[in-house]
């Protein structure tokens, strides 16, 4: 049964700006016809922004059972900024505009090289920041773009590189990030165009985990999807009802 609010109760959202924030056309959608039917003004983006989305969902568990978490930096609109796909005033893009005093000498050579960045900060953990730390094991995880970006790194880099004990690659589209141009930032609408982009045994377990809009949607992941491996060091895939954030 469609949902219809009783407007009455909600009249002190009428004319508020709401800015959505999502990677996926339909969420943003669907998100913006509900805040218009409350009497809002929504305004989109999909985020150009340096964000760590994934933390949200585990932090709790992370906390909780005293895991170390590190936020890497490694795609190049999160460091120089840029322009998501809806353009829309969200403030400074890009860590050198958000604290300039902190990052403004920080310089991204492209993504041509985010793969080589995020696996050398990876393996330079144990030995540098968590030399304190007993490190047992070293884990992957991207969300959204940052999925894009971690399939391909599963695809092409994971195995010669041996630096990750495993995978979680969450709401990705049908191919990859492509490898990028030096100085410049990877094309994402590619991962969207490109083929279906396959996983291979990396000899650590891959899970992806995607969204029900992710399957149908521009993400088309529906394309790209595999049969599960039995091997326990292998991938795996899990399909979740779409969970809609403002």
């Amino acid at each position: 049964m469609p949902f219809t609010p009783n407007y009455a109760e909600y009249i002190y959202l009428k004319g508020r700006r709401v800015l959505i924030v999502d990677d996926n056309e339909t969420n943003r959608y669907i998100l913006r016809e509900t805040i218009r039917a409350f009497g809002c003004r929504p305004a989109e983006v999909s985020s150009g922004a340096d964000a760590a989305p994934e933390y949200t969902y585990v932090a709790a568990e992370l906390v909780r059972a005293g895991h170390a978490w590190v936020g890497v930096s490694a795609q190049y609109i999160g460091v120089e900024g840029g322009s998501g796909s809806v353009e829309v005033d969200a403030g400074p893009s890009g860590l050198a505009a958000k604290d300039p005093d902190r990052y403004a000498k920080m310089s991204h050579p492209g993504d041509a090289y985010c793969y080589d960045m995020f696996a050398a900060i990876a393996s330079g953990l144990p030995g540098g920041p968590l030399a304190d730390l007993a490190v047992a094991r070293t884990l992957a995880v991207g969300e959204s773009q940052s999925a894009m970006a971690l399939t391909t790194y599963v695809n092409s880099f994971a195995a010669a590189h041996n630096v990750f004990d495993g995978f979680l690659i969450h709401s990705r589209a049908v191919a990859g990030l492509p490898f990028g141009a030096v100085g410049a930032p990877a094309d994402t609408n590619r991962a969207f165009s490109g083929g279906p982009m396959a996983i291979p045994d990396v000899g650590a377990p891959v899970f992806i985990v995607q969204t029900e809009t992710d399957l149908l949607t521009n993400f088309r992941f529906f394309l790209a999807r595999q049969r599960d491996s039995e091997c326990p060091v292998s991938y795996t895939h899990l399909t979740l009802p779409t969970i809609y954030s403002v």
